[in-house]
């Protein structure tokens, strides 16, 4: 899947050092939550934080681990990633 970023997005992967391969990860393997205003958060539960998925290999799989505590705000309505973020606390359903 192509992921289209706006430039917010983009600043906030560097700042935080999270990886294009990490979101892209997130977006096709995570839960989401819908949050209103037509955006949704995509994450990845703890089950699924141990799954590598059959387009990803072991080595890249280990490089982004760490990275995949992140959540990610997507809007529907442009198709793109509005921001990134390291998740510290529970997202509450």
């Amino acid at each position: 899947m192509k992921v289209n970023y706006s430039d917010h997005s983009l600043r906030r992967m560097k700042q935080r050092g999270i990886s294009p391969l990490t979101v892209e990860h997130i977006i096709n393997s995570g839960d989401e939550q819908h949050i209103g205003k037509g955006c949704k958060i995509l994450f990845l539960n703890k089950k699924n934080r141990n799954f590598i998925p059959p387009y990803m290999n072991k080595e890249d799989f280990k490089r982004i681990q760490k990275q995949l505590t992140s959540f990610v705000v997507f809007s529907e309505e442009n198709q793109c990633v509005i921001t990134v973020a390291h998740r510290y606390k529970r997202i509450k359903r």
